[in-house]
């Protein structure tokens, strides 16, 4: 049996969120093809887990946010990486493609909170996600209550956030190219749909 907190879940390396302050409407609306014509591109899509690229920046997310939860709560085994089986329902990470079309830089953004317009990065998410599992709790002024990450409670910078955390943490082991074992991943079934970018629909 999966091992239970309140509210996310253990098995094995991944770790599934069961609460979402997530909203598929909070996604950005906007998206610029790139001109055929035009060596440089600049536009933001979804991730593509079919892309290398944006498969290797979905895992090391998912490994980052997951570690943190559990090294937070003291469940994590020594130099073991854990990974969130899926982003909280309603998020979706996407991918800002800049520069030249045969190499462009590639910045990824969490999207769907209905709190927070974006997350720059995964620890600017570490401690919303820490909220999320924690209950989703609100205060009289419908803000997130006790959530720790910078936009929520804006009374320290995301370097004082880090600093502090990363000196009372181990750090992970390196993720390189691996990817979690497959064998004892929990099946997820999920038939939600949301609507997406130019009208796509994206399945999870």
């Amino acid at each position: 049996m999966p091992s239970m907190a309140p509210h996310f879940s253990v098995q094995g390396e991944y770790v599934s969120m069961h609460l979402s302050d997530g909203n598929p409407r909070r996604w950005p609306r906007e998206r610029k093809l790139a001109d055929p014509d035009s060596d440089t591109i600049d536009y933001l899509v979804p991730a593509d887990p079919n892309d290398e690229h944006d498969a290797h920046s979905l895992l090391k997310w998912k490994c980052k946010i997951g570690g943190f939860l559990m090294d937070f709560h003291k469940r994590a085994e020594p130099n073991q990486n854990y990974y969130l089986t899926d982003f909280p329902d309603g998020y979706r990470l996407f991918v800002h493609r800049k520069g030249s079309k045969a190499n462009p830089r590639r910045d990824c953004y969490l999207y769907g909170s209905a709190n927070v317009t974006v997350f720059r990065s995964a620890a600017e998410f570490f401690f919303h996600a820490k909220w999320i599992v924690d209950g989703c709790q609100y205060g009289n002024n419908r803000k997130p209550r006790a959530c720790g990450c910078k936009y929520c409670d804006p009374t320290a910078n995301q370097a004082e956030i880090s600093a502090k955390w990363d000196n009372r943490h181990p750090k992970q082991k390196s993720l390189g190219r691996s990817r979690p074992s497959s064998q004892n991943a929990p099946r997820i079934m999920r038939v939600k749909t949301y609507p997406g970018i130019g009208g796509a629909v994206y399945r999870d």
